[in-house]
């Protein structure tokens, strides 16, 4: 292979802002392979070529410098000299987009740049995964078998970028293949408005955007989000588990069939629901509103709240409220456990079916029975509990 082409390779990979190692990793090959071809040493076989063109987005002849020789060979006048040989730039090149800006619908190479991308729709049967990203420019990067590839239509319409898979929803539809192979990753510009994500199956994970909304479903599969600012946060999923760490957003609204819900160092300046069908549910950071309920499972939240509804359908519920706050609990035969820290005024409602309910308010004995309904000092604290068979305790200072 000739120097030229080989400068080629360095340019493009550098361009895409991966190390060698990286590179040979996607390949499948070692990275002395790929130093060999930067260095014009071997050549990459056809295999490695065609794939080399997916990750840098042009084609062979543009990868080998065809096409290009070709035009400069017409355009030159008789007599006048050659272009000078290609040379390694000796700085980092900027940080402007490789690609012109895509608008093409149909097969998708496999890997392409986006220029100008204020939004993110995807349609389709895979496993998703997206991160933020500094700039307006979008990279998607798709994998898995080949002709899952070519079916993927990759494009962008007024800002929007698609993913979508015809073929892919039809064959889950008529249960045709159940399995997902298919892998999209997306890198998003940070501040593009909105996210929306609907998969005949897979699983769906983003970090670091902050967006207006995001949006995504899932027939069966995981759904997780870390380290957002989102306005409007919405996941659904059929029977996988949620998780959401270091999450702001206005409003939140986390729903599973049957899988667990785990919320961490959330901040909700709103309200956020939680439900599952019989999974377990923890929250714990702050909300104006939080709303838990689960078919059986346990439920634990350590929050300020301005309000809290915990309800099971058999599990214990577990309940450390920071903070002024009106807290609703019941459970169908578990036991309940409310505690109150800096507190001025709180109410709570407390009901088990056969459990114990017990209300602990910065640690001193108030009264114990079976039904409790007291209100404390001026007024500003009351205490009501309920037990179909359990012993009910409050302590209040």
């Amino acid at each position: 292979m000739n120097l030229e082409t080989a400068n080629r390779l360095i340019s493009l990979r550098k361009r895409m802002g991966l190390s060698q190692e990286e590179l040979a990793d996607r390949l499948g090959v070692s990275r002395q392979a790929v130093s060999k071809w930067e260095r014009g040493e071997s050549s990459p076989d056809v295999d490695n070529a065609i794939m080399l063109g997916r990750i840098y987005g042009v084609s062979l002849d543009e990868l080998f410098g065809v096409k290009q020789e070709y035009e400069i060979e017409l355009d030159r006048e008789p007599g006048e000299p050659e272009e000078e040989p290609y040379e390694e730039p000796t700085e980092e090149p900027t940080e402007e987009p490789f690609e012109e800006p895509r608008t093409q619908s149909g097969p998708f190479c496999g890997a392409g740049s986006f220029e100008g991308v204020t939004g993110l729709v995807i349609r389709a049967k895979a496993h998703v995964t997206i991160e933020g990203a500094e700039g307006n420019s979008a990279y998607v990067e798709l994998s898995g078998p080949q002709k899952e590839i070519d079916e993927c239509e990759v494009a962008l319409e007024d800002g929007v970028l698609r993913i979508e898979n015809e073929d892919a929803k039809r064959r889950f539809l008529f249960g045709m293949d159940g399995r997902v192979r298919l892998q999209v990753a997306v890198k998003l510009p940070r501040s593009a408005r909105s996210v929306e994500a609907e998969l005949r199956g897979g699983q769906f994970s983003i970090s670091g955007v902050e967006t207006q909304s995001v949006s995504a479903k899932t027939g069966g599969g995981d759904i997780t989000a870390k380290s957002c600012r989102v306005r409007s946060l919405a996941f659904r999923t059929g029977g996988g588990e949620i998780g959401i760490d270091s999450v702001q957003a206005g409003r939140a609204e986390l729903r599973t069939g049957g899988g667990d819900i785990e919320a961490r160092n959330a901040e909700i300046a709103e309200s956020i629901i939680l439900h599952t069908g019989g999974g377990e549910v923890e929250f714990s950071g702050s909300a104006g509103v939080i709303e838990a309920k689960t078919g059986g499972g346990d439920i634990e939240i350590d929050a300020k709240a301005g309000s809290v509804e915990a309800v099971s359908g058999g599990g214990d519920i577990e309940l450390n409220c920071r903070g002024g706050a009106d807290v609703t609990a019941k459970t169908g035969g578990g036991d309940i456990e409310l505690n109150f820290t800096g507190c001025g005024g709180m109410s709570a409602d407390l009901a088990c079916g056969g459990g114990t309910a017990s209300v602990v308010v910065n640690g001193e004995r108030l009264a114990s029975g079976r039904r409790v309904n007291l209100t404390v000092g001026d007024g500003s604290a009351r205490v009501e509990a309920r037990s179909g068979g359990g012993d009910i305790t409050a302590e209040m200072k």
